[in-house]
């Protein structure tokens, strides 16, 4: 790891990456989640929103900033600020953010919950204009304090906090000066680091594969990120592993092909990776993009396992933070074309709780946001 006053982008083995997105997806296997497992109804949000990255923090769940939608179309973006205790039943309206944002980073490191990045939208309408501004909220929980500046804008990326470290993965950057249009910014494998304990940015080595809208975890001390997708390659079934101790990346078993989508969740749940969700909104080069459902799929062995489809939904888009216990979804397509889309976040464990579940909260635009619970 780097430390850097200036960021230093580089674009290593992005075409090695590339070449196992085209290997076949024989890791998948069909097989059952241990136990009994069902659906169930869960709670709702207290609103549409989409374009959301909750966490955990202080034991209870956070949801802030994204995109806000009326009569089936996105409005602007969103400044509010929910918790929820995990045995809760209803959401808290907490401090509102520094201003409206979408695609920002709420990240429980340190001790404290940070707000990172994201696209700045003071509107009217959906502006992205990228930040690289880090807010931390008051422990009183009322007010937020600005934070050291990253060494550049970052928005669409995976967050995965690991021993006290928010590092920041792939995503969109901008391409030039300009930084006000979705057009204005491109792929990256940059890495992040954040320390708020020394209140230091630094970089650490590349990710293989240049994509946005991944998901990540944190397993047995190595950082995980799979699928997502690129703007100009589509959905990617990409899973690459980070060792910190080596500062490297290593190509993993790859997600299959049915799989592959932006905006998937992943958790940690009993030692095993779960991917479930994601969206397939851009056509890969030479083929259909046909999601199929929710589904989980179940890391086992090293091997990609496909159980438990979702009755009747279409695709969801998900990102997660991993903690011990449950993992929460939290969904809202404000905007048109029938977009699905949906944030995770593992919870911890609920003492009335009989076992670890799944939590995916379904929302569209202007209607209630359902929950459904698998476990």
């Amino acid at each position: 790891m780097t430390k850097a006053g200036r960021f230093n982008v580089t674009r290593r083995g992005v075409l090695a990456a590339a070449s196992a997105g085209a290997l076949p997806g024989s890791s998948l296997a069909q097989a059952p989640m241990s136990g009994a497992v069902c659906w169930r109804d869960g709670g709702s949000l207290p609103f549409a929103v989409q374009e959301i990255y909750p966490c955990v923090h202080d034991g209870r769940v956070w949801v802030g900033g994204g995109l806000i939608g009326e009569s089936g179309r996105v409005i602007g973006a969103s400044d509010r600020l929910v918790s929820r205790e995990p045995s809760a039943a209803g959401w808290r309206r907490e401090v509102s953010l520094p201003g409206p944002v979408h695609h920002p980073q709420l990240a429980s490191v340190g001790g404290s919950l940070w707000l990172l990045g994201g696209f700045q939208s003071p509107g009217p309408g959906v502006i992205w204009q990228m930040s690289d501004a880090s807010w931390r909220l008051d422990p009183t929980g009322g007010q937020w304090l600005a934070g050291p500046k990253a060494l550049a804008p970052h928005a669409e990326c995976v967050c995965i906090v690991s021993n006290d470290l928010a590092h920041l993965v792939g995503g969109r950057r901008p391409s030039g000066a300009a930084n006000m249009a979705y057009r204005d910014h491109v792929d990256t494998t940059d890495h992040l680091v954040f320390d708020p304990a020394s209140g230091a940015w630094s970089t650490a080595a590349p990710a293989l594969t240049a994509r946005n809208s991944a998901a990540g975890v944190s397993l047995s001390g190595r950082l995980h990120v799979v699928g997502g997708r690129s703007v100009t390659a589509g959905p990617s079934v990409s899973h690459e592993v980070y060792d910190p101790r080596e500062d490297r990346w290593r190509l993993a078993a790859p997600l299959p092909r049915e799989a592959a989508a932006g905006g998937l969740a992943a958790a940690v749940l009993a030692g095993r990776i779960y991917v479930f969700g994601g969206r397939c909104s851009i056509r890969p080069p030479g083929g259909s993009c046909k999601p199929s459902g929710l589904m989980i799929r179940v890391r086992i062995a090293g091997r990609w396992r496909a159980t438990c489809r979702h009755p009747g939904m279409a695709s969801a888009r998900s990102q997660s933070v991993p903690r011990s216990g449950r993992s929460e979804g939290l969904n809202g397509p404000a905007g048109r074309r029938r977009r699905r889309m949906s944030r995770s976040c593992v919870r911890p464990a609920d003492p009335a709780a009989e076992r670890d579940s799944i939590v995916v909260i379904h929302c569209r635009a202007g209607a209630d946001c359902p929950s459904s619970i698998i476990g």
